[in-house]
């Protein structure tokens, strides 16, 4: 088995970022933030002291379920340094989720927002259970905070403030490298869900790898803007900077018309590492005239692509369009964040690949195991100190892929003779959104559930953007006066926003095979003749604007109307914006340019800019 030569662990790391010479050094920063190594420091020093008078002991399960990112950067190192397991819980997820997550996991504690408190009373039985809330100002006292004549009067019962009293304590001087550190959730139904155990060892041994990998030293500084809740958020962000104390940077959240002044942070906060998802090099490839030179600093180093599959012809346009190196990741949850890299150095670099594996052995097996020889496809397997423990409490799960140390990935690839590794297809019935992964079953269960709905289906289809979109094909009961719209409001209300399908179909019946499936291959030739029919109609501009909208902001058509603008329609944000307008694009058969993208904040203005764009071609 291949492992990194040596690793720093727990105890060791967070001693050395507790030693004098890194007091000022900067840990995070955000547009209205700083966080130093001092802070960070004495945070998790206290955190012990609290822990301790909780009773907890290694190994604890803690549920975090944090919406202020500073905080939960700051907790999950908490946990981390103390020994003790975060479970990272969004606050987005919804309640039946939840709750069986909560059942599954029979944590010890939870940190979370008072909200989680008030929507699950339960949890405050557990041994620590703790609110997290916000400062509080005496009533007039706004203006003297702000002159500097008065302190914020904070809830010391709430956390953190509750940390501000207690004296320093002292970290574990061992973790068991078998701990497990941190468990996250995949996507899946209710009944198979699947929380990946890393261990101590595992989180360690590939922090060292991908600091390695990637060069990072304490000048390095990456700009990481993913969600916190997911392993790429996290672990490539705040936890890899903190490995090599180096410094994690967050301006703010993605969101298409702050592309440009994403790209000036490469300047601002003189980036050397920019870690994203293939949708946001998209996005900057689609909306970012102007900015070819963001990279050309003397800073910068490359671009690292993770999450999901990034397509060959992206990869070439961009890097030639910006004169830069895209180091293309693989890895899952299960593998902590990694496992091969096409690139940054020239003997793994081949766009269009994976790369080779770094610190994992890999190798490719057909139905029945065997391995296959260059150039023939099958399923890829991994192995390596950065594998999962297994799924907390499933068994049957952990064993049906993890085999004699080798994980099964599902996912299809083929090596070439010169060692690369190309993904080429999936196994698993697994839909990559915009670096999201989700579950069509999970969507499925959830809309089977409405008491109108007879019987559905949910799948992915092929988008230039977003890689995959989310397809329900729903069949409802001959009496029912449920439409799309309707179907959509109940999805809202019971899947986090990122599940929620991009279209819904109604049908009377859904094809099926002799085996009782439904034949997705012809659900998608529905669909497509559904949108050629739509295409070939004659152009009500009015009527097509309404319908884009409708589709995309999640509203009735009955409830728009042509003056509405962003400010008046409340699902109207950053990315529902784009889909508005790859909905126009696809109904017209054309494509807007960047300008009458950044104009179209009413409808009237994008039926007016829609009708000009067409008539001149």
């Amino acid at each position: 088995m291949t492992t990194p030569s040596s690793y720093t662990n727990a105890t060791t790391l967070f001693e050395r970022l507790n030693a004098p010479s890194n007091a000022n050094a900067l840990f995070v920063e955000t547009a209205s933030q700083r966080i130093t190594y001092a802070q960070l420091s004495e945070r998790i020093r206290k955190a012990a002291t609290l822990f301790g008078q909780y009773g907890l002991v290694e190994g604890d399960r803690i549920v975090v379920s944090i919406a202020d990112e500073q905080e939960t950067i700051l907790t999950f190192l908490s946990l981390l340094a103390n020994g003790l397991t975060a479970i990272l819980l969004d606050p987005d997820t919804k309640t039946s989720r939840t709750e069986s997550i909560l059942q599954m996991a029979q944590p010890k504690g939870v940190i979370a927002d008072a909200v989680f408190f008030e929507q699950f009373p339960g949890a405050n039985a557990y041994s620590m259970a703790l609110s997290v809330k916000p400062e509080q100002l005496q009533k007039g006292q706004l203006f003297r905070k702000l002159l500097g004549k008065s302190a914020p009067v904070t809830n010391t019962n709430a956390y953190p403030a509750l940390l501000q009293s207690l004296p320093v304590g002292t970290l574990p001087t061992r973790i068991d490298p078998g701990t497990v550190a941190y468990i996250l959730f995949t996507s899946g139904t209710t009944s198979d869900m699947k929380g990946v155990q890393i261990t101590h060892r595992g989180l360690f041994s590939h922090l060292q790898t991908l600091s390695q990998v990637y060069g990072l030293t304490g000048e390095s500084r990456l700009l990481n803007n993913l969600l916190l809740y997911h392993a790429d958020g996290i672990i490539q962000g705040p936890v890899l900077a903190a490995y090599t104390a180096s410094v994690c940077v967050r301006p703010f959240g993605f969101e298409i018309n702050r592309i440009g002044e994403l790209l000036d942070s490469i300047y601002k906060y003189r980036i050397t590492h920019f870690i994203a998802v293939p949708t946001m090099l998209a996005l900057i490839q689609r909306f970012a005239d102007g900015y070819e030179d963001s990279f050309q600093t003397s800073d910068f180093q490359f671009i690292i692509s993770v999450s999901s599959h990034l397509e060959e012809s992206l990869w070439r346009a961009f890097s030639e369009r910006y004169g830069v190196r895209i180091v293309n990741v693989y890895g899952l949850t299960e593998t902590v964040a990694g496992g091969l890299f096409s690139g940054p150095s020239d003997d793994s670099y081949q766009i269009g690949t994976v790369g080779k594996p770094v610190d994992m052995d890999a190798r490719i097996v057909n139905e029945a195991g065997q391995e296959v020889p260059d150039g023939e496809a099958g399923e890829l397997l991994l192995r390596g100190s950065n594998i999962m423990k297994g799924y907390l409490h499933n068994e049957a799960a952990t064993v049906a892929v993890l085999q004699q140390g080798w994980l099964h990935t599902g996912d299809i690839a083929i090596r070439t003779t010169d060692g690369f590794y190309r993904i080429t297809g999936r196994l698993k019935n697994i839909i990559v959104s915009g670096g999201v992964n989700i579950h069509p079953e999970e969507v499925t269960e959830i809309i089977n559930t409405h008491p109108d709905v007879v019987e559905s289906v949910s799948f992915g289809i092929a988008d230039d953007v977003f890689g995959e979109r989310l397809i329900s094909c729903v069949v409802l009961k001959p009496d029912s006066a449920l439409n799309e719209l309707g179907l959509t409001a109940f999805c809202r209300e019971h899947l986090e926003e990122r599940k929620i399908p991009s279209a819904i179909f109604l049908f009377d019946d859904l094809p099926k095979g002799l085996s009782g499936k439904v034949q997705l291959n012809v659900m998608r030739d529905r669909i497509r003749q559904l949108d050629n029919q739509a295409a070939s109609t004659t152009l009500d501009y009015t009527k097509l604007v309404l319908e884009a909208a409708s589709q995309a902001f999640k509203v009735p058509v009955s409830a728009l109307k042509p003056t509405d603008t962003s400010r008046t329609i409340a699902g109207w944000d950053s990315m529902a914006h784009l889909d508005f307008v790859i909905r126009l694009e696809k109904a017209l058969g054309l494509e807007f340019d960047t300008a009458e993208i950044m104009v179209m904040n009413s409808l009237q203005n994008a039926e007016s800019i829609a009708r000009q764009k067409n008539s001149s071609r």
